[in-house]
């Protein structure tokens, strides 16, 4: 990780530092953190792939944040499957 949001540090409690790199894994409740970290990687590369193929032109408007995140949401529960996730969320997002 390298950027955390002031919302993240509000409601994890983490400082910034803390939770840079691997270390926002500490927020995650420790029945739940080692199968967070066995599927992170999946998630990660799955989805930097879906952004590389993405036009600027598809992100815009609150349309194109909601297929981001449904997209992302697809691509999260075929990584923890069989665990089901409900939801995900974007704090920020910066389209360059």
């Amino acid at each position: 990780c390298s950027y955390l949001s002031e919302t993240w540090t509000e409601f994890t409690g983490q400082a910034t530092a803390e939770g840079m790199g691997q270390g926002w894994l500490a927020a995650v409740h420790p029945d739940d953190r080692e199968a967070v970290e066995a599927v992170t990687p999946r998630v990660v590369d799955q989805f930097q792939t879906y952004l590389r193929e993405l036009r600027v032109r598809d992100l815009r408007g609150s349309a194109g944040i909601y297929r981001l995140q449904m997209e992302l949401l697809s691509r999260v529960n075929q990584a923890a499957a069989p665990t089901k996730i409900k939801d995900v969320l974007f704090q920020e997002i910066l389209i360059q």
